[in-house]
């Protein structure tokens, strides 16, 4: 596996991605799957386009051997951290090390460039996802956070709040 950083031309790839991990029904038994949860896609081009061109804001891709795209991984750099976010592994590739492979390339980025921490949001009904973060370092530092009062990343099919998680540096 390798880590590359998109570029526009990796919007339709990505999209395609993110959105049959998260919400597709051939992703439905995958354990990271919220189409219970949420209706509708998890992100568009257009979303994906604006989180490529932002300043400090990155995809970071991972491709297997045969540099075909199997995960991938939101960043944003502030100051002194860096917000690790919408991570997305293909149905198909879960459960073989991919997130776990993007996840320490994300930690290896914070180190190298001086950042002190690592936050995320989780879903509070995604147990299982704030016990492997847990695993992997992070601990809860906020409980009951709001969901974004938007359709953009999904229609709320429940009442839903987010989980602040941090992992903070060695």
């Amino acid at each position: 596996m390798k880590t590359i950083t998109a570029d526009l031309k990796d919007v339709p790839a990505i999209e395609n991605l993110i959105n049959r991990a998260y919400r597709s029904k051939d992703g439905a038994s995958s354990w990271t799957n919220e189409a219970h949860l949420l209706e509708g896609n998890r992100t568009d081009p257009d979303h994906l386009r604006e989180l490529i061109e932002t300043p400090n804001n990155m995809i970071l891709l991972c491709c297997s051997s045969n540099d075909e795209l199997i995960g991938s991984v939101h960043l944003i750099r502030s100051k002194d951290h860096l917000y690790f976010g919408m991570l997305a592994v293909d149905p198909v590739y879960q459960s073989k090390g991919v997130g776990r492979f993007l996840l320490e390339s994300a930690k290896e980025f914070a180190g190298s460039n001086g950042l002190s921490q690592i936050n995320l949001t989780v879903l509070s009904t995604r147990q299982e996802l704030i016990d492997w973060y847990t695993r992997s370092g992070f601990r809860i530092v906020q409980k009951d956070l709001p969901f974004p009062n938007t359709e953009r990343f999904g229609k709320p099919r429940m009442q839903l709040s987010l989980v602040k998680m941090a992992w903070d540096a060695p």
